[in-house]
């Protein structure tokens, strides 16, 4: 983790706190102090710690870089403590950046975190929470994944971006979460799979609307099933993550956008208040209640993948529901072209939250 403010806030991951009764800060001098977690999020996996420093520490807070300074090719520095070694840096350049990475809990929801960036830098089990500086020693981003099928470092890093760091943190701070926009829709972006089964035109762009939940913004804004999304805010948008990114980076709960939508071959543009992502009421439910069925889930599931590109063929699923974080969430596993892929599903909308293929 590092220092937040002089408040004596620390930030680090979600998944390093998650489940842990108490939490000890370990400074880089060898002082340390008992914390007490302010709040979590799951959904940036993200977590603010907060510490009476000991006597004769001084927090010094770590300076926060602008995120339209952070670019492929910029050096950048891990900080952590790899396989427990303490104070450990090193060194690497930015490889990419606008990935989407699945984020949340093992017993929970997970969602896809937008605009992840890709490191070099060597970062292994025990990085976690730890900052990605540049050169000028600001903060560009939070180390928390590592992309190899043996826990170490493969020379493929994730970090999360500075731009959620700032939306996020604050709110953990001053609220105890944050909430994030939400304009109810399930589906994915066009492809030229996804092209041919629904006889898109070809050349089309945009993220196709595979479901409308009841009740939902997008409902309530008009959208349809089979509706392309190719624009928000006249902003373009070519795939799902352009939508999510946006939403995340520019707008709040309770604000107005405008969708471009392709209708039947027709323009046209909708208004559309964004609510917060569902939760709360989930928890007021049965754990077995769920507006999405076992079969609806590993159908929505199967389309994903498959107009996605992923898998041609689909040999074997399966689906299991969880609850956490006062939601319910179908966990569907699907096998076949040689390939595994988990999609997680929210068993109250039917929104594609998370997906991870090996």
């Amino acid at each position: 983790g590092f220092v937040w403010d002089n408040q004596g806030h620390i930030v680090t991951n979600n998944h390093v706190v998650d489940g842990a009764e108490e939490v000890t800060v370990l400074f880089s001098n060898g002082f340390w102090a008992d914390a007490e977690v302010v709040a979590t999020d799951p959904q940036a996996d993200l977590a603010v710690l907060q510490v009476e420093p000991p006597a004769g520490i001084t927090l010094r807070p770590l300076t926060l870089a602008d995120p339209n300074t952070v670019g492929v090719g910029n050096w950048v520095l891990a900080f952590g403590r790899p396989f427990g070694l303490d104070n450990t840096m090193t060194l690497g350049i930015i490889s990419a950046t606008g990935r989407g990475f699945p984020v949340g809990t093992t017993s929970g929801p997970q969602y896809t975190l937008p605009d992840v960036l890709q490191t070099d830098a060597a970062i292994n089990p025990g990085n976690s929470g730890g900052p990605l500086l540049n050169l000028a020693g600001e903060v560009v981003g939070v180390n928390f994944a590592i992309n190899s099928p043996v826990r170490a470092n493969s020379g493929v890093g994730f970090a999360i971006p500075i731009n959620m760091v700032q939306r996020v943190v604050p709110a953990l701070i001053e609220d105890g979460s944050y909430p994030y926009p939400y304009i109810g829709i399930s589906g994915g972006t066009v492809t030229p799979q996804l092209s041919a089964q629904e006889d898109i035109p070809e050349g089309t762009f945009g993220v196709w609307v595979g479901g409308v939940p009841e009740g939902g913004p997008g409902a309530e804004a008009g959208l349809q099933e089979g509706d392309i999304i190719t624009a928000i805010d006249r902003m373009a948008v070519r795939t799902f993550d352009d939508l999510v990114s946006y939403l995340l980076n520019n707008t709040e709960v309770g604000q107005e956008v405008t969708l471009t939508v392709l209708r039947n071959g027709k323009q046209r543009e909708l208004p559309l208040t964004l609510q917060a992502r569902p939760g709360g009421a989930v928890a007021q439910q049965d754990q077995g209640q769920t507006e999405v069925s076992i079969d609806r889930a590993i159908e929505i599931a199967s389309q994903t993948v498959t107009a996605a590109g992923l898998m041609e063929t689909i040999d074997s699923s399966s689906a299991e529901l969880q609850s956490g974080n006062g939601q319910s969430v179908w966990v569907v596993t699907l096998e076949g072209s040689g390939r595994t892929a988990t999609v997680a599903i929210d068993a109250t909308t039917g929104e594609v939250i998370g997906l991870n293929v090996a």
